[in-house]
């Protein structure tokens, strides 16, 4: 997944940044009930640290610590975000002023790092175009590690890292049922990448469910994989590599989106992509603009979504008989589109899916749905699931150096202007 930015230290990605935190929030719940603050001088700290923070010189100020001071802030301002209940308007604060320390000097707040990780194997259980993907425990909780691989020789490294310190603040706010929650980041030592940590899931990814599985619920996971893309979608967030591996399915069995972690960070020859890869996205699943050599959008994710729904309602992947040169002569340049899965009359609706796949295969992306409008065709025929089971929001704290709950610590080293 990426957010459509290029040079995160531009002006502009800063602009993208505050728009992502904005619609981030706003598709979050609304004032989330009471606050539960610790007591009277907790809350009147707090309120005392969004007005500071709202200064209109602030980011002149922010620009001018030393490291040690961003770090202590950005510590402090974590500590901030995880207090239950913080109203809204107080965290879009403390958020945004956390992704402008972290992108200026290059720090994540400690408590997102992971204590205690134990690699489960001596190989990785799966590779995809931009990492391995490792098993392992921490805290006696199982957990899957992505780990980048990064070429030296691109020159690339601590522009990687940057990107992936932002996408743990920013990925770490993210709370939606059908997308895979983030429970910290880890690295071996102080000279490797980080790698982005979360749950394990046992059920595997969309081809390995449906393959042990003799009738799935397919409509069902249809549904839960296009909510959670529209969820991502109204955080300006582009996949980019939206496959049926990039899907995994959980205990309850529904569908959550994966590789929300690093595929983001792809652009350019940072990281290493196979033959079948263009732009960070695979042939079979890929718009015909992208593979025309357009970068990825919101609508070329809509086309990958299509052949996403293939794989659920067929069981194989899209044009499994074909190469990959093939693909790209029938969708390029013959303007040709999978067939219908051989399940679709087996669902309840199977006309209704058809019609929405076509659309989605349309050639030219302006024909082609939104999200938003893919949900509403299908919400209007009744063809709506239970709520899926809420991510144990326990698990993260569990996992990292967790705020003390009997009170709210002050750092010693803040920043005079924060001394409030």
């Amino acid at each position: 997944m990426r957010y459509t930015e290029t040079d995160p230290t531009s002006l502009t990605d800063v602009s993208m940044d505050e728009a992502i935190v904005d619609a981030l929030l706003d598709a979050s719940e609304r004032e989330p009930g009471p606050w539960h603050v610790l007591d009277v001088t907790t809350d009147e700290l707090v309120q005392k640290i969004v007005t500071v923070l709202s200064k209109s010189d602030i980011y002149d100020q922010l620009s001018d610590l030393t490291v040690d001071q961003a770090q202590s802030t950005l510590n402090f301002l974590q500590d901030l975000l995880d207090i239950r209940g913080l109203p809204l308007s107080y965290k879009r604060t403390f958020l945004k002023t956390s992704l402008k320390l972290s992108r200026v000097y290059d720090c994540v707040p400690k408590c997102l790092k992971i204590r205690d990780f134990k690699k489960t194997g001596d190989y990785p259980f799966a590779r995809g175009h931009f990492g391995d993907l490792w098993r392992g425990e921490v805290e006696g909780t199982e957990v899957a590690v992505k780990q980048a691989r990064i070429f030296t020789s691109d020159n690339n490294i601590e522009k990687v890292m940057r990107k992936i310190r932002r996408e743990a603040i920013i990925w770490g706010q993210c709370d939606h049922p059908n997308v895979l929650p983030f429970y910290g980041i880890y690295r071996d030592s102080a000279t490797s990448p980080y790698c982005l940590v979360s749950p394990f899931m046992v059920n595997g990814p969309l081809h390995q469910y449906l393959s042990n599985n003799d009738n799935p619920n397919r409509q069902g996971l249809a549904l839960d994989i296009t909510s959670g893309m529209n969820y991502l979608h109204k955080l300006f967030i582009v996949h980019g590599d939206l496959k049926g591996d990039n899907i995994l399915i959980t205990n309850d069995r529904r569908a959550v989106i994966a590789d929300f972690g690093i595929s983001f960070v792809v652009g350019g020859t940072i990281f290493g992509t196979s033959s079948s890869s263009r732009k960070g996205g695979t042939v079979k699943w890929q718009a015909p603009e992208v593979l025309d050599g357009s970068p990825n959008s919101f609508s070329a994710d809509v086309y990958s979504l299509a052949c996403v729904y293939f794989e659920v309602f067929d069981g194989s992947i899209p044009w499994s008989s074909l190469t990959d040169g093939a693909v790209i002569m029938n969708v390029s340049v013959r303007k040709k589109h999978p067939p219908p899965p051989k399940h679709l009359a087996e669902t309840k609706l199977p006309d209704l899916w058809w019609e929405l796949m076509m659309r989605c295969w349309a050639y030219k992306p302006s024909d082609r749905p939104t999200l938003q409008d893919l949900l509403e065709s299908l919400h209007e025929t009744g063809n709506t699931l239970p709520p899926a089971t809420k991510w144990d929001k326990s698990a993260p704290a569990r996992l990292r150096d967790p705020l003390d709950q009997s009170k709210l610590v002050i750092p010693s080293d803040l920043p005079p202007f924060l001394n409030v």
